[in-house]
């Protein structure tokens, strides 16, 4: 008489729905074959260094630290979840330049970001996925300088200009689902970058540069259809001779998600 252990395809099939069921409990997946629609409200916090360059020479210090308040939406079908952010917040520079000029700098940053991305399912519990997007951050800066200097290219001691960074991007991640509340998921992002800085008397420089960037992001299915999100991202914007902008974010979202 033979014994043996054996797994039947019954068994095999309801692991299998656990671990999608899993997977479907992050707030932006859809089950398989179905719509999924969701929005939520979200706090950013940012710092990081804001700099000034010149012909890729740098010519001033600053750095950010202020909110950036804002909104996702997203739709799911199946694999697929495409989702729409937008952010805007403003705080004031202390800005020291090498020639010993000091300046106070009113800040506008505005975040706009698009993503596609695709899903790949596993049974293991962690389920990598791929994206592609474009994100858009534009800066208006209202400097006024607070000592005996002035600005040489318009002879007053305020300059207006603009500074906005085009990234077309790719990148990879996974989702990690803990249980059918908490989970987790992170991504890698790389980007293009075009940038184009615009003064008040009409003069406008251009550069580009390779960038990227780092969201880690932690869920909470508070019901079936509100959750709460937490996380962190970093990002890096290369605009070559424009400048570099690099800054660390946290972040909190509270949203819907109707399947």
């Amino acid at each position: 008489m033979a014994l043996g252990v054996g797994f039947s395809s019954s068994a095999y099939s309801q692991g299998r729905t656990i671990e999608e069921t899993l997977v479907v409990k992050d707030p932006t997946v859809a089950a398989p074959n179905n719509w999924l629609f969701g929005g939520a409200l979200e706090y950013m916090y940012v710092k990081g260094n804001y700099d000034l360059y010149s012909n890729g020479t740098k010519i001033a210090d600053g750095d950010i630290s202020f909110g950036l308040p804002g909104a996702n939406l997203w739709v799911g079908y199946s694999n697929w979840t495409v989702n729409f952010a937008y952010r805007k917040g403003s705080g004031d520079i202390d800005r020291s330049y090498t020639n010993g000029a000091k300046t106070v700098d009113k800040l506008d940053q505005k975040d706009t970001e698009l993503t596609l991305r695709y899903l790949f399912r596993t049974n293991s519990g962690i389920s990598p996925y791929i994206l592609a997007g474009y994100l858009q951050t534009k800066f208006d800066e209202d400097e006024t300088i607070t000592n005996n200097f002035i600005y040489v290219y318009n002879g007053t001691k305020r300059s207006q200009r603009s500074t906005t960074y085009n990234s077309p991007m790719i990148g990879g991640g996974a989702i990690f689902p803990f249980s059918d509340k908490f989970g987790a998921r992170a991504d890698i992002r790389l980007t293009y970058t075009s940038a184009e800085l615009k003064y008040d008397d009409g003069s406008k420089y251009t550069g580009s540069g390779i960038g990227g960037g780092f969201t880690g992001t932690g869920y909470y299915n508070i019901t079936p259809w509100l959750n709460a999100q937490l996380g962190a991202r970093y990002t890096s914007l290369n605009g070559g001779d424009v400048g570099y902008k690099n800054f660390f974010g946290l972040f909190g979202m509270l949203g819907v998600t109707i399947r």
